[in-house]
Order: structure tokens, then sequence, then C-alpha cells
């Protein structure tokens, strides 16, 4: 199945249809309430050696894995994409864990996340994946992005390891670097936040420079000022 990949910096690797929640129609979709609706962004481990030889999005595009992921994010950094994001990849059974406080209850953990899995292995992705490598980097922005465009709180309760959920998985590390990981995530916001704050004020005094009231008028009540 091709598709355009939701995160415009990746490169769609599609899945194999018979490894994730793909419903054959939009009345099946829609019975059977396959829609994913994203609360929260759980990390995962390949475990696979990080290097350049990245297998991951190969063995999700061969039939019968019964497994799955939304991104992929390479050793020497980038980014696929294998299953749309409207879709639930299987990667989030909850396994001998109590479902998080953001989840319904009634409705499949795989329908109410997003998944990445990182090239490396729970044991040592630390140290393959260092701080502010490009593997790192594309990481944070992967997630800033999509938590961004999906309202998910950037935080340690909606940023979740697979172990949260399964009581069988390790991944993505004993060792991974939340605090980094989270303060990266949340540096990036604020960064952005500032930038779109210069953006705006330059436009602003472009526009009043050139007596284009209204406009300014217009553009202040779009964002909830009202000019007297």
């Amino acid at each position: 199945m091709n598709f355009k990949p939701d995160y415009r910096m990746a490169v769609a690797w599609p899945a194999h249809e018979s490894n994730f929640g793909y419903p054959r129609s939009f009345a099946e979709e829609q019975a059977q309430q396959l829609v994913n609706q994203p609360r929260a962004f759980v990390l995962h481990t390949a475990e696979e050696p990080g290097d350049p030889v990245g297998s991951t999005p190969l063995y999700f595009d061969d039939t019968g894995r019964q497994a799955s992921t939304h991104y992929f994010i390479p050793y020497a950094g980038g980014c696929y994409q294998m299953v749309p994001e409207r879709y639930g990849a299987w990667a989030n059974g909850l396994q001998g864990k109590p479902a998080p406080s953001w989840a319904d209850p009634n409705k499949n953990l795989n329908l109410q996340t997003l998944s990445v899995e990182i090239e490396g292995y729970a044991a040592s992705v630390h140290l393959t994946m260092p701080v502010g490598s490009p593997q790192w980097k594309s990481l944070v922005a992967l997630i800033q992005d999509r938590c961004l465009y999906h309202a998910i709180s950037l935080d340690r309760e909606h940023i979740m390891g697979h172990y949260q959920v399964s009581n069988q998985r390790s991944d993505p590390g004993l060792l991974f670097p939340w605090d980094a990981l989270i303060a990266d995530l949340q540096q990036l916001r604020r960064d952005e936040l500032f930038l779109a704050v210069v953006k705006v004020r330059a436009n602003l005094i472009k526009l009043a420079n050139e007596d284009r009231w209204q406009e300014i008028v217009d553009a202040l009540a779009y964002i909830g000022v009202r000019v007297q």
C-alpha cells in the first residue's frame, strides 16, 4: 500500500498490509472502529545492531509478521514511515501492566498511540544513540512534530517506553536518557514558539509601516485580540 507520509521529513516504506490494522473499505473502518486517535507516543528499540544497515523496514515489509510500527529512526539519522498514522500499528499490546492514565480502557492501545522503532538494542541504545547524535536529533524532531500535530503533551506520562505497557519488554532500555529527551522536546517547542512570535512581530511592523491597518486588525482578531 503506497501512501504519503504524515511526517514531512519521513520517507514512506510501507509495511505489509497483513502486519497492521488495515481496513479493506471505509465502511469496514467505521464499523470496526479502526481509526487511530493518538494520545501518546511509545518508543521501541528494533533489537538490531546500530549500524548503517537497517533491516527493520524490510522485516515489517514481509508477510506474516503480525507486528509493525509507524516510524523507524535509523542509526545514521533520518526517518521512515511504515504505517499511516490513521491506522493502528501492531506494537503496543497491554501485557501485565495497568492501562496508562490517558488511555480509554475500552479501546485497544494500538488505536491510541503512535510508535517508533529506534535502530539499536535496548541494552545499548544509550551508547549507540548518544544525546545530540544525528539519530537522536531525528527522534526528537519526529516526536515533537507529531505530538504538536496531535496535541500530545511532551511529558513522561505521554512519551513512553514499550516496557511501560508490557512486562514482556524492556525497550527502549533501562539506561535510556529520558530526562534529556523530554528536555530537548520541550526546548524545541519553546524555540519554535519564540521564532513564531518573532515572525508575527516582524509581519505586524511591516504592515504598520505600509499603513495596512485593517490587515493588522484582521490578523489580531484571528488570534483573539480585539482592537477597539
